[in-house]
């Protein structure tokens, strides 16, 4: 069975992960990793955390996936000592020298090499393998066949993206932020500059949108797939996210891969309804929309970036038609929903008639 790896960006995120049945957790401490932003983690909450989850056979592993400067080296090897100590199942590197940091001196640390490493081949994984690495977090620029021929050619253990926001860039390779805020995304500092309103200079006027905002990368139909093919563990990206976020993700993502060989299509659709509450951007498949690289090429575009939205959005119900007066059923729905003490100007009853919406909500919804 794949491994199910979910994003703690803080304590909260981090009980709801496990709670929803995930089966190992990355998070990051105050140094040394590319979500600065993100609360992450003090010192005895880390440690804490590696026992808790250790004694209920879940796994902890750390990122420390920023490029590191002449003057940190110190530093850094005290970091790692630390970490050697408290004794985490992985960490997650992106700089050579921070790996060879750990093979010389602290050679039971074990290594993954970061998605910010552009791994996109099996020579590249290979290469890796022989520098000390036992696991790739391959590139989200990949497709399903470029994954199969990754893992048919290289022993290294294959962990993917499957969830989550995207870079408008390949993955490690941006510079947008750096250029356009002095902030440096390889350094956990990266401004989004990506997610920006812009202004286009068009023959028909200037318009306003955020035309370097992708979708958020949803795999939900393709696990099934990448399961057969033997990928060892799916990732979900979101360490600056809420836990309600990561829980409900993790929720979707477990029950599919605990359930799709008995029933495929059934599994999927409660996946799907599951995920349909995460409020993230709209979603898309990336370069699995594509069946060749000049389709890729034509479409990217239009189904790849969201220029109208760059944030989070919910589930759409419909246009609003007209209003009513409530019923007395929805009258007393809502006193006992407001309570029996609730006075009447403590609550408001407005009923709605919708069309147009792509959610059919149960009882209770």
């Amino acid at each position: 069975m794949a491994e199910l790896l979910a994003p703690a960006g803080n304590v909260e995120a981090l009980d709801a992960a496990i709670g929803e049945g995930a089966d190992a957790v990355y998070l990051g401490l105050k140094s040394f990793n590319a979500r600065m932003r993100s609360s992450n983690f003090a010192w005895r909450e880390f440690e804490g955390t590696v026992q808790s989850l250790h004694s209920r056979g879940k796994k902890v592993y750390v990122t420390v996936n920023t490029v590191c400067e002449e003057n940190e080296t110190e530093r850094l090897y005290r970091f790692l000592a630390y970490l050697n100590d408290v004794g985490p199942d992985g960490l997650i590197v992106q700089d050579f020298g921070v790996a060879r940091m750990c093979q010389e001196f602290f050679p039971k640390l074990e290594l993954h090499a970061s998605t910010q490493m552009n791994v996109e081949s099996a020579a590249a994984a290979n290469v890796l393998l022989k520098q000390g690495f036992k696991r790739v977090v391959v590139a989200r620029e990949l497709g399903l066949d470029e994954i199969k021929s990754i893992k048919q050619n290289t022993t290294a253990e294959i962990e993917m993206f499957v969830h989550g926001a995207l870079c408008v860039s390949e993955s490690g390779l941006c510079l947008f932020s750096s250029f356009l805020g002095g902030k440096s995304a390889n350094r956990g500092q990266c401004a989004q500059a990506c997610r920006r309103i812009y202004t286009a200079e068009l023959t028909s006027g200037d318009n306003k949108g955020y035309y370097f905002s992708p979708c958020d990368l949803q795999l939900i139909e393709q696990i099934p797939d990448l399961m057969e093919l033997g990928v060892e563990s799916f990732k979900i990206e979101g360490r600056m996210k809420s836990a309600e976020y990561v829980g409900s993700v993790v929720a979707a993502y477990r029950y599919l891969m605990d359930n799709w060989e008995k029933d495929k299509k059934g599994a999927l659709a409660t996946a799907k309804r599951l995920l349909s509450t995460d409020f993230a951007r709209a979603k898309t498949s990336y370069w699995y929309n594509f069946k060749t690289n000049e389709e890729g090429v034509e479409k990217a575009g239009s189904l790849i970036l969201n220029p109208k939205q760059a944030g989070g959005t919910g589930i759409y119900l419909g246009k609003i038609d007209k209003f009513d007066t409530p019923s007395e059923e929805a009258i007393e729905r809502a006193k006992e929903a407001a309570g029996k003490d609730a006075a009447p100007e403590d609550y408001q009853i407005v009923m709605a008639h919708l069309s147009g919406g792509n959610y059919d909500p149960d009882p209770g919804d």
